[in-house]
């Protein structure tokens, strides 16, 4: 969808020649899918921990909660460090692949060299109001270089132009999270290193217990990012959206269904999750696991006469 060329060809307003493997695995497949793999382990682990951040928050200061904190948080600690990396040299693929998208990212009315980096703002009317604009910090992070320009939407005909503003918010607010998370974890594991337990500190785990949704939110604003700013296109400069959307009645039977299949899953999830919580605390410690082998009590232990594992 965002790089096609070369994998099929147009004849006569026909596909064909369509190589799919071509498609699956172009060049630009290998970074998005570690982009994308490495925010689903922070997703993951920061929310994990966030339940066990939640539980340290409610007194229960033991040795299976900080386990439970720490096991995920690591995951998490290294894929937060390590996407500013991946986000930047995959974002300087765009300039190639999607100069209007990248324009849309930096809010770029026209094209600029060196051009400055935007905080915030919106585009209205042709003009960007209400941003703070830092002097070529927009070509060293987009270009990787001190002066090099940033196409602007100038270069881009009026009806294929992304929606900017939708673009711009999403791609900045990605941005700020992922650096907000990633200073996080750094901040951990320093006070960790000086001796200092910020597992004792309620902000800190006020903080961890919202950084899985902030996570979550982050990914969605990157895929909003992504999406939106490939519009109009749904195969870049190949097929149109507007041609390629389909009003077929039978797409909604499809969307319903898989909308209930998938609720009824997370109802299914949070009942047995609450189940062997609340069978936990009780006392219960040979709980059943879908995932594991039935536990096994020998008869010296039923009886009581064996004390031990």
């Amino acid at each position: 969808m965002d790089e096609p060329p070369g994998r099929f060809d147009i004849q006569d307003g026909r596909v064909t020649n369509i190589d799919p493997w071509a498609a699956m695995f172009n060049e630009g497949v290998w970074l998005q899918f570690l982009h994308m793999w490495v925010a689903a382990f922070m997703v993951v682990g920061l929310t994990v921990s966030g339940v066990y951040a939640a539980g340290l928050l409610r007194g229960r200061d033991d040795a299976h909660h900080r386990l439970g904190f720490r096991v995920p948080f690591v995951f998490a600690s290294v894929a937060a460090v390590a996407q500013p990396f991946i986000g930047h040299v995959l974002g300087m693929r765009i300039h190639d692949t999607q100069p209007a998208k990248l324009a849309a990212f930096e809010l770029a009315p026209k094209t600029e060299g060196p051009a400055p980096l935007r905080l915030g703002g919106l585009l209205i009317d042709g003009e960007v109001r209400w941003a703070f604009s830092i002097p070529r910090l927009g070509s060293i992070i987009a270009r990787n270089s001190w002066d090099a320009p940033v196409p602007g939407l100038d270069t881009v005909p009026a009806t294929d132009r992304p929606p900017a503003n939708i673009t711009h918010l999403a791609f900045q607010s990605m941005v700020m999270i992922g650096t907000l998370l990633a200073a996080a974890v750094v901040l951990f594991w320093v006070a960790r290193w000086r001796g200092w337990d910020l597992l004792k500190a309620r902000w800190f785990l006020w903080f961890a217990v919202v950084a899985g949704p902030l996570a979550i939110v982050a990914v969605e604003c990157g895929w909003t990012a992504t999406e939106v700013g490939r519009q109009p296109w749904t195969v870049w400069q190949v097929l149109r959206t507007s041609d390629a959307a389909s009003m077929s009645s039978g797409l909604w039977w499809s969307y319903v269904g898989v909308l209930v299949f998938y609720l009824g899953m997370a109802v299914g999830a949070y009942v047995v999750l609450r189940s062997m919580a609340r069978r936990w605390r009780s006392g219960e410690e040979n709980l059943p696991s879908p995932y594991g082998p039935a536990a096994v009590v020998s008869k010296r232990q039923s009886d009581g006469r064996d004390s031990g594992p």
